[in-house]
């Protein structure tokens, strides 16, 4: 349902990127790369979107990011959190 590299909002405001399957289809593990403000965050911050607090809200469009995106850093496992 959110494959690698889809732009989502979660339920805090963040923007992220789905990077891995969750623990089902609709619930991905994703890259947080902006906070609630449009900020982007130091380095991506792994969520598990099975939780409600980073629960995916919705897809986000291309246009809202600001950030560049390093695939290293959102791909990489060293980042989980």
């Amino acid at each position: 349902m959110f494959p690698p590299g889809t732009l989502v909002k979660l339920a805090s405001g963040e923007i992220a990127v789905a990077v891995r399957r969750g623990t089902s289809g609709n619930t991905p593990i994703v890259s947080a790369v902006m906070n609630r403000h449009g900020d982007a965050l130091g380095s991506p911050v792994r969520r598990d979107t099975a939780s409600a607090e980073h629960a995916i809200t919705s897809v986000a469009a291309a246009q809202v990011l600001r950030v560049k995106l390093s695939p290293h850093q959102l791909y990489d496992r060293r980042y989980e959190a």
